[in-house]
């Protein structure tokens, strides 16, 4: 009797816990679409961005173009990271350090350049062959200048994220950071759907 008592308590505690809250109204109104920049000088392969406390927007591009559009639309770059290029790989994702206002850190996640070779990684060989094709994504927090420009010498490399390169596809990265200051990377699969019928390896 116990254990069936115990059974009808597990499965009321699951019940409560499926309980989805009601969605909150949207209200459009809340919202509106602003260009920040456009066309090929200004943008490039845009990516990610951040919204710095001057309201300034950072902008990447996945050939290691950071850019900063400023509150009157004006955009400039304010740094190129050296970054290795195929298909999907380079500079992803950008963030502004919560506490921006005072330490001017922002974040990086992007693909440095190492020695891999150009061009398509094979389709079949042994360990050794795949080992030169063997890189990292890389997380890496800069300071930003006075002057909106990054201060490449204050590089600190936090996180190498192993990846396949040479192949085909879904590198991208994103950083975020929670009320409480934690810093959160997202990554993508780092494989190619096409080769698995739509699924990851």
């Amino acid at each position: 009797m116990s254990a069936a008592l115990l059974l009808v308590a597990a499965s009321a505690s699951a019940l409560a816990v499926q309980a989805a809250p009601a969605a909150a109204a949207i209200n459009a109104a809340d919202f509106q679409q602003v260009t920040l920049a456009k066309g090929e000088p200004e943008v490039g392969e845009p990516l990610t961005i951040s919204v710095l406390p001057d309201r300034s927007v950072l902008h990447t591009a996945r050939n290691g173009t950071l850019r900063r559009t400023d509150a009157n639309g004006t955009t400039s770059v304010i740094a190129n990271i050296p970054v290795y290029q195929h298909d999907e790989e380079g500079l992803q994702g950008v963030a502004a350090d919560p506490n921006f206002a005072t330490n001017r850190y922002i974040y990086l996640y992007y693909a440095p350049p190492l020695s891999t070779p150009a061009g398509d990684a094979p389709a079949t060989g042994t360990a050794t062959d795949w080992a030169t094709w063997t890189g990292v994504n890389r997380l890496s927090r800069f300071t930003l200048n006075a002057n909106f420009t990054v201060n490449m010498s204050s590089q600190v490399n936090i996180l190498d994220v192993p990846a396949n390169r040479g192949i085909c596809c879904h590198v991208g990265g994103d950083i975020d950071f929670d009320a409480a200051g934690n810093l959160y990377l997202s990554t993508g699969d780092d494989s190619n759907p096409f080769d698995s019928a739509g699924y990851s390896p």
